[in-house]
Order: C-alpha cells, then sequence, then structure tokens
C-alpha cells in the first residue's frame, strides 16, 4: 500500500512539473505576441484580431493550468472562492431571489435570466456559468434548486472556510511601516487573526488576493525576519544581496576553473561541494531577490485597497448611526 501510495505521490509531482513548464512556455508565447501586437499599425487590423484572438485563447488555457495545479495542491484558487461564496449563501436561502440578492450584496453580478444562469465577482473581468463551477456538476440550475428547497426541511449546514488562519500572538500595535501595513492585510484577508479575536473573511474587494495568500504569507514573513519597515529598507537589503551573488558567482566561476585544471580526485571532490554550497546561496539569493521585488510591487497595491476598505467601513458606520438616529426619532 505504502508503495502505491508513493508512485502515485511521484505521478503526481511528475503532472505538476509539467503543468509549470507548459504554463511558462505559454506565457513566453503570449509575450512574443504581444511584442508582434505592438508592431503591427491599425491598418493591419486582421492580423491584429487574429493574434489579440489567440492571445486571450492562450491565456485561458494558463489560467486553467493555474487552477489544475492548485487543485491538485488544495491551494486556492479563484473558481474556489466563487464556489465558497455561492456555498455560504445557498446555506441559508429559500428562494432565487434570496439567492441572488445574497450574492449582489457581496458584490457579485448575477444573471438569471438566460439558458445558463451566470454570476460576476467583482475582481473579474469575465462572467461564470454556474453549471462550470465544478465539474460533478453540483451547481447547474436544478442542483441549485434542489438545495434551495432542502433548506424548508433541513437546517442550515456550516459551510466549512476555504482559507487556512493562525493565530498571530505577537503585539501588532507596536509594528510599523510595512510590517504593520502586511500584518494589517493579513488581517483583513484572513490569513492570520488577533489573539482573542475570530478570524475575519475577506471584502469583496480583498477577496481575489486570497490566491496570492502563500505568496503574501512568505513576504509577510520575510518582512519580519530582516526587520524591514520601509521601502528603501528592501530596496538596500536588495543591493547589499545583489553585491552578495555577484561574489559568490565570481567565487564558483573561480572553483569551475580549479576544478578543470585540478588532478587529485580528493580536492576536486572538495571543490565540487564548494561549488554546490555556493550554487544553492546563489539560488537562496535570486529568490529574496525576486521576493523584494514582490513587496515593491505590492505595497502601493496593498495600500490603495486597505484605503478602500477603511472607506468602505466609514460608509458603513455612517450608514448605521443615521438608521439607529432615524429610529430614535
Amino acid at each position: 500500500m505504502d508503495r502505491v501510495f508513493e508512485e502515485e505521490k511521484q505521478n503526481l509531482k511528475d503532472a505538476v512539473k509539467v503543468i509549470n513548464k507548459k504554463s511558462s512556455q505559454l506565457s513566453e508565447t503570449v509575450k512574443t505576441i504581444n511584442r508582434d501586437i505592438s508592431k503591427l499599425s491599425s491598418v493591419d487590423y486582421q492580423d491584429r484580431y487574429r493574434l489579440i484572438e489567440r492571445r486571450n485563447n492562450i491565456n485561458k488555457d494558463i489560467d486553467q493550468l493555474s487552477e489544475w495545479n492548485a487543485e491538485k495542491k488544495d491551494g486556492i484558487y479563484f473558481r474556489k472562492i466563487i464556489r465558497y461564496d455561492v456555498d455560504s449563501v445557498l446555506a441559508y436561502a429559500r428562494t432565487l431571489d434570496q439567492m441572488k440578492s445574497g450574492l449582489e450584496d457581496i458584490g457579485y453580478v448575477v444573471d438569471l435570466t438566460g439558458k445558463h444562469w451566470t454570476l460576476k465577482h467583482p475582481q473579474s473581468q469575465r462572467k461564470f456559468r454556474f453549471y462550470k463551477l465544478a465539474r460533478d456538476g453540483r451547481y447547474d440550475e436544478d442542483h441549485i434548486m434542489e438545495r434551495i428547497n432542502n433548506n424548508y426541511l433541513f437546517p442550515m449546514q456550516p459551510v466549512k472556510d476555504i482559507v487556512p488562519c493562525k493565530e498571530y500572538r505577537g503585539d501588532h500595535t507596536k509594528l510599523k511601516g510595512i510590517k504593520a501595513l502586511y500584518i494589517r492585510y493579513c488581517f483583513e484577508l484572513g490569513i492570520i487573526r488577533p489573539k482573542g479575536k475570530r478570524q475575519k473573511y475577506p471584502s469583496p474587494q480583498l477577496r481575489k488576493d486570497l490566491i496570492y495568500m502563500d505568496k503574501i504569507t512568505n513576504e509577510n514573513t520575510f518582512v519580519g525576519k530582516h526587520n524591514l519597515e520601509t521601502i528603501e529598507d528592501v530596496l538596500a537589503f536588495k543591493v547589499s544581496l545583489n553585491k552578495e551573488i555577484e561574489s559568490w558567482m565570481n567565487q564558483r566561476r573561480s572553483i569551475y576553473n580549479k576544478i578543470k585544471r585540478t588532478r587529485d580526485p580528493n580536492l576536486k571532490k572538495q571543490l565540487e561541494m564548494d561549488r554546490d554550497t555556493l550554487t544553492s546561496k546563489i539560488a537562496h539569493g535570486k529568490k529574496e531577490i525576486k521576493i523584494c521585488e514582490d513587496i515593491e510591487k505590492r505595497v502601493p497595491d496593498i495600500q490603495d485597497k486597505l484605503k478602500m476598505v477603511n472607506a468602505l467601513e466609514d460608509e458603513r458606520i455612517q450608514t448605521q448611526k443615521e438608521y439607529e438616529r432615524s429610529l430614535n426619532l
């Protein structure tokens, strides 16, 4: 049994590698197409249209490959977020209008008039058909109506949360700069929660960012580990690390030359071990450079989204106060 399990596990790993390679190849094809489109003049509209159509089809393939990869790893992907929202509403909806209203309240655009019902996530550029949310057909029109009708007979069943959440045991009030920004963002996404408080499910404006939960968690850990409080700190760290990587590459190049010239097997083995150690350091350093670049891009985006969340919260509080004031009158 263990041998069969190990074989299945290895087959899955091999499949994931193939998917990642295919996805990267398609991404390179998209870049090439974009370059070709930019070279075309407005007169060549037929060639331009053909390339744009091909690019859109490739982007769909990339999305499907990424979703399949995330599904195999039991990760979070866009369709899974939408399914969770639909399940949350269907847990209490007793009519079709209630389901539509519940989804619209959390930002969706729902159309139940056509042959196939559709919904559009607030952060999505395209619509999704309900019956395509899962391969087993449990979100088609007949199954949804069956679940709505069952709410008259059975008590509401809780929906399992898709976001794994950990309790933050530190004192987040003492944090400053981008460390405080990342912790607040993780609170809003529901990735972590303050001590003694319940998990917060993200607002529609942030929900799509759950797809990047692993990256955001890694960036948050990286910022705390290296005590980076400003973008300037991140840039200084990146410059310093680039110099180290350049130094390691020079050392490795020197070791390669020594390996070619030496005839002593013991010395050659030691040199190869030193080479592998430097290669590992360089690879780790390049990963950290990539994290620094991601932080530089994400921080302004986080700031804008948190401002939007604060504005919506202020609006909600103001509406609540006006409602309470009207009741007192």
